[in-house]
């Protein structure tokens, strides 16, 4: 029956069957707007009264994720289109076929390989669909077909989780999808919101929201966790549900953008930034998207020169727009030529827009959109200017440290032998003419310095910042000393600064 039934599906395509590795039954359905919509009027045609027929789709339903997806799954976006986007496919409406595209096959696709299974890791960039992908079509199918499926949606508070009055809650994007399904692809269930949950009647399935706490879950066992946001949770929270829920589930699937007041910290990026941590990581970056990435552009800078110049990446759409002297028209204001910013950066339409909104900074398009969570602190200096000097610098003469002379406390002096070598010199020190000392003092050469100090917060730790005195010779512009120290400790370096600035 199924293989009559997949004939008849091949005879309602009529774009024909593209080839499809990642799924089986998934290459017989359409991705144009258009066509995927008769797809589904015909299917649920197929189907109307037919027992035999629903339950054979059922089935089908069952072995394909992208075959449900895209012929029976909804989604809501209560947003109009932006006006970078340039393809409006959906005109007015609100409630949108779920259409999957391209990376989010693969993403569903490698997800469901490791789900229940392993830890799921996800760098994610912002509006990519991410939350509807594993809060709604992943969690909705698992927990149909599949008995005894037991999921668990952690979010910052419960709220997040479970709020019946907010559409962007995780239960609310569950629901939508669920109660959007034909009725006999439906299964009986309950929602009980006063305890959180949703429980299928008919194969025991169960899912339950949490917030993000230490006793997440504490003694009990889930088939998988979805932790929505999860750099986002409490300082402190994300630690303490990461700990609790280890011995809970094999699966936990770690969703978040970059969040740029927690930059390189916490449990997240602990998480994705670690090779050795066990599980798959699955990253989502805008470019992943054909409409965000139409007009793709970056700046390159040529070695030697200290400016970018434009390179057109999407060089079909910039085409159309060409005015031929080196300007382009811009794509949706009449009148206006496209004003490109050219930087270290890759843009596209839509990055622009957003670029440009009030309220947007560099710092939080870069945690946001290119999911770096170092460029989601400020930074003072280009990065690839930085690099630049960076190689071009040259090496100290001299490493040593700064210590206490053994016969006259009030003073001190560099020692290149000192172990440590918290000091660097770049310039040659020249001996002090006192022969009665047997230690020969030096100094730097005459000449007039400037001395800028930065004091860390002086936690300590691999990862915790330095603190520094740098000096340059005004003279010559160049840099000749640098001290600097992670943590305050009790070597004669540091107290030989300790008694300096006393």
């Amino acid at each position: 029956m199924i293989a009559s039934i997949a004939s008849t599906l091949r005879d309602l395509n009529e774009t024909g069957v593209p080839d499809r590795d990642s799924a089986i039954y998934s290459s017989l359905v359409p991705k144009d707007v258009t066509l995927n919509m008769a797809w589904r009027k015909r299917l649920l045609e197929l189907c109307h009264g037919d027992r035999r027929a629903q339950e054979e789709i059922w089935i089908l339903c069952a072995r394909d994720p992208l075959f449900f997806i895209n012929s029976f799954a909804w989604l809501l976006e209560t947003r109009d289109p932006a006006e970078w986007n340039t393809s409006n496919r959906y005109g007015e409406n609100k409630v949108l076929p779920f259409i999957t595209r391209d990376y989010q096959d693969r993403v569903i696709m490698e997800s469901i390989e490791k789900l229940g299974r392993a830890d799921i890791k996800v760098p994610k960039s912002r509006e990519t669909g991410v939350s509807w992908i594993y809060a709604g079509v992943i969690a909705v199918w698992d927990w149909i077909f599949h008995e005894q499926t037991h999921i668990g949606f952690v979010s910052k508070d419960l709220l997040s989780a479970n709020n019946p009055d907010d559409p962007d809650a995780l239960f609310s994007k569950f629901e939508f999808l669920l109660t959007r399904l034909p009725l006999w692809l439906q299964p009986k269930y309950e929602r009980n919101i006063t305890k959180n949950t949703f429980k299928n009647l008919d194969n025991g399935s169960s899912l339950t929201a949490y917030p993000a706490k230490a006793d997440l879950a504490r003694g009990g066992r889930k088939t998988w966790f979805l932790m929505d946001e999860f750099h986002f949770f409490e300082q402190g929270d994300d630690y303490a549900a990461l700990d609790s829920s280890v011995h809970v589930t094999p699966c936990r699937v770690f969703v978040s953008t970059a969040n740029r007041d927690r930059g390189q910290a916490g449990a997240f990026y602990d998480i994705v930034s670690d090779d050795t941590r066990s599980g798959v990581q699955i990253v989502i970056d805008w470019k992943d998207d054909k409409d965000k990435r139409r007009g793709l552009y970056h700046g390159e800078c040529p070695v030697g020169a200290d400016s970018y110049r434009l390179v057109i990446d999407d060089v079909e759409f910039w085409s159309q727009f060409d005015n031929g002297d080196g300007t382009y028209r811009h794509p949706t204001k009449q009148g206006m030529n496209y004003q490109f910013i050219v930087d270290d950066r890759t843009r596209s339409l839509y990055y622009d827009y957003v670029w440009h909104r009030p309220g947007s900074t560099p710092q939080s398009v870069s945690a946001e959109l290119d999911r770096n969570f170092g460029g989601a602190t400020a930074q003072i200096f280009n990065p690839a200017l930085l690099e630049r000097a960076i190689a071009a610098a040259k090496r100290p003469v001299a490493v040593g440290d700064i210590t206490r002379h053994p016969e006259k406390r009030d003073e001190f002096y560099f020692d290149p032998l000192m172990a440590g070598g918290l000091t660097s010199l770049w310039c040659e020190l020249e001996k002090v003419p006192d022969e009665r000392s047997p230690w020969f003092p030096r100094r730097p050469p005459e000449s007039e310095y400037s001395i800028g100090a930065d004091v860390s917060a002086g936690t300590g730790g691999e990862w915790s910042s330095y603190s520094a005195l740098e000096a340059i010779d005004k003279r010559t512009g160049e840099q000749v000393f640098e001290w600097m120290v992670r943590r305050s400790r009790r070597s004669s370096g540091a107290e030989a600064l300790t008694g300096c600035s006393s």
